[in-house]
């Protein structure tokens, strides 16, 4: 079959979903090169799909997004040049979220080509009136509904999303994104030291390091076994302080890892902390965690997860794990200190977290569902 994938957010671990669809379809990838560099991690290990940079232009005089942030991005006022003729050859065409321009740009080709088309999903606030309410990304979203034959939640409170907004529950299907289970395991040797490692990786606003932060200072005051490691990136001030606490605490400051390299880093970590927060805008929640892949990454890594109640989560790390309100400081010390004091805990939920990735996350079984889908829906007229 011949897949047209079209996004802007396929960024971080789809890498092996991509390779296993292009392992037995013909797969054209449409972006855009942000800051010359769509895939920030590197499409390792998908040679056989063909990425295409179409010319950008803007939806209407100017791109009011380049113009802030100097930089495309999802919410970008965007169309890709000639795009109709990257999609003509292709059986079925698939682009994410129903919002975004580049989606709704595929769906008015689509309707005149008679292409089918289906609709990834991550977002999982219903009706939510950033793009419900609000023009263009309004337009955009009911154009996309119109369109879709098949709406892929990637979890069940992203389905919630599209039934909120009066989609039939026939055409949606609720399948979680895959993650290569062979890279992402647990460590063959038992970790023989006394030392017990906190993880911390992404960004660093968005997932609340300066919490960890004041979690894990207070904590190495009373476990002076405990240890924390960063991942990822943020604002120069945020830096400032790593560095500085690195020369007073047993803190280790790795930068922002390329995604192939990460899993050594899980593995020898004991401990994963991410607090993920919603976002508000005049008291109105516009933005939650849709997913969080290195959450799976962890879990099947084998390691206990302590995080926020934040969106998705809850769904994506089951039962026990140490789940807490977002904003509940003490609970957060209290879970971090009891993981740390107790060994056997943390075996516990890390094997239980395997089990969960493997169940769940195991990109080759959740690719194989995803083809299925496509190609039975695909073929209907």
């Amino acid at each position: 079959m011949n897949l047209a994938i079209i996004g802007y957010g396929l960024v971080r671990g789809r890498e092996p979903e991509f390779g296993l669809l292009a392992s037995k379809n013909d797969v054209r990838l449409i972006g855009y090169d942000r800051r010359k560099k769509m895939h920030e991690s590197g499409m390792i290990g998908t040679e056989k799909i063909e990425i295409v940079y179409p010319e950008i232009r803007p939806a209407v005089f100017l791109d009011p997004i380049f113009a802030l942030r100097k930089e495309y991005d999802c919410s970008s006022w965007i169309y890709f040049t000639n795009l109709e003729e990257y999609l003509r050859d292709r059986d079925v065409v698939i682009t994410h979220e129903l919002w975004n321009f580049p989606s709704f740009q595929a769906a008015k080709i689509c309707k005149r080509l008679r292409l089918p088309l289906v609709a990834v999903i991550f977002e999982t606030i219903p009706k939510n009136p950033a793009f419900t309410l609000m023009p263009p990304y309004s337009r955009n979203t009911r154009q996309v509904m119109r369109t879709a034959k098949l709406f892929v939640a990637q979890t069940n409170k992203a389905k919630s999303y599209l039934r909120s907004l009066g989609i039939n529950e026939e055409s949606i299907r609720v399948i979680y994104p895959g993650i290569d289970l062979d890279l992402f395991r647990p460590s063959p040797k038992k970790k023989n030291r006394e030392e017990v490692r906190i993880l911390f990786v992404g960004n660093f606003v968005q997932k609340g390091l300066q919490t960890v932060l004041k979690a894990f200072i207070e904590l190495s005051k009373k476990h002076h076994n405990v240890s924390l490691w960063i991942a990822g990136n943020g604002p120069k001030r945020i830096i400032d302080t790593i560095l500085f606490l690195q020369k007073k605490f047993p803190l280790r400051y790795l930068g922002t890892v390329p995604h192939n390299e990460m899993a050594p880093i899980y593995r020898e970590a004991d401990i994963f902390c991410t607090l993920s927060r919603d976002v508000r805008r005049l008291g109105i929640k516009i933005n939650e965690e849709q997913f969080g892949f290195a959450l799976v990454e962890a879990m099947a890594c084998g390691l206990p997860i302590v995080t926020t109640d934040c969106g998705a989560i809850p769904e994506v790390v089951g039962r026990g794990n140490y789940v807490i309100g977002q904003g509940l400081y003490g609970d957060l010390i209290d879970a971090l200190s009891t993981l740390a004091n107790d060994s056997g805990k943390r075996e516990t939920a890390g094997n239980d977290n395997r089990r969960r990735a493997e169940t769940c996350f195991d990109v080759k079984k959740q690719s194989a569902v995803l083809m299925q889908q496509i190609s039975s829906w695909g073929l209907k007229d």
